[in-house]
């Protein structure tokens, strides 16, 4: 919101609005006095917002008052009669301090239509200020919005670019020898070597179990007859029901292990 050209529309109203309903203007008329004295108090606070030099903060209640002020009717008579005018400011809660500046201008314009005071084109200078402020916003809403998708854009990139399967990453740690130096140590030389290669897991094969499985599958490579059938993949099952469905297997061309698998046991 441009406040200096608010002000520009503002401050010109107020002066309209004192001239018209001042308090000294009616001292022999207590009651009015004090009733305008009152209104006028209220009125500025209400439009301290676009007068006030300093931030304000915008409340988050509606106003729920209205405000009396005491007019004469007919200036030129002797005895003129006294007018008096309500008017109940804008009860919308306002979003934000600029929308709180324009809704406190146009009660002004309200106020001042009211106690019959001329406005000109107060309303319509009004209306381009807030107008303009609105486009404003809404491209600045749009710049935000551009940037924020440019930003998820080049972020799903970026993790496209590096994106990594966690069960792949680690058969390939394990099939490039990351086992551990005591697991090295515990291999006995005169068993077959494994082709780590060859070694897939399924999906119900805790990745925790990896390393302890294959352990296990080379302290009995020579009692599998492994040199047999060395070229075949192996597919670790977590059960070996897990490996067939309806009577198929559901690795064709794997040679099936169970991970608790023992030789001993057969």
């Amino acid at each position: 919101m441009d406040i200096t050209k608010l002000k520009a529309i503002v401050k010109p109203l107020m002066h309209s609005v004192l001239l018209k309903v001042h308090p000294d203007f009616f001292a022999h008329q207590p009651a009015a006095k004090t009733i305008n004295h009152s209104s006028i108090q209220r009125l500025q606070e209400l439009m301290a917002p676009v007068l006030s030099s300093e931030p304000t903060k915008h409340s988050s209640k509606p106003v729920q008052e209205s405000l009396e002020f005491i007019s004469r009717a007919a200036a030129n008579s002797i005895q003129p009669e006294l007018k008096s005018t309500k008017i109940t400011f804008s009860q919308h809660v306002p979003r934000s301090i600029t929308e709180l500046q324009a809704q406190r201008s146009q009660d002004l314009v309200n106020l001042c239509r009211a106690l019959d005071i001329d406005v000109g084109d107060a309303e319509k200078q009004l209306g381009e200020v807030i107008k303009l402020d609105s486009q404003h916003r809404r491209e600045s809403a749009m710049q935000q919005l551009a940037r924020l998708r440019a930003a998820r854009a080049r972020e799903a990139q970026m993790n496209y670019k590096r994106r990594t399967n966690p069960h792949a990453m680690l058969l390939k740690k394990l099939r490039e020898s990351s086992w551990s130096p005591q697991l090295r140590m515990e291999k006995s030389d005169d068993l077959e070597s494994l082709n780590r290669n060859m070694v897939f897991f399924d999906a119900r094969v805790s990745s925790s179990r990896y390393a302890d499985i294959v352990k296990n599958i080379e302290g009995q490579l020579s009692k599998l007859e492994y040199s047999k059938w060395a070229s075949l993949p192996i597919m670790v099952v977590a059960k070996w029901k897990d490996a067939f469905k309806n009577g198929a297997s559901k690795f064709p061309g794997f040679v099936i292990i169970p991970q608790d698998f023992n030789t001993q046991a057969i």
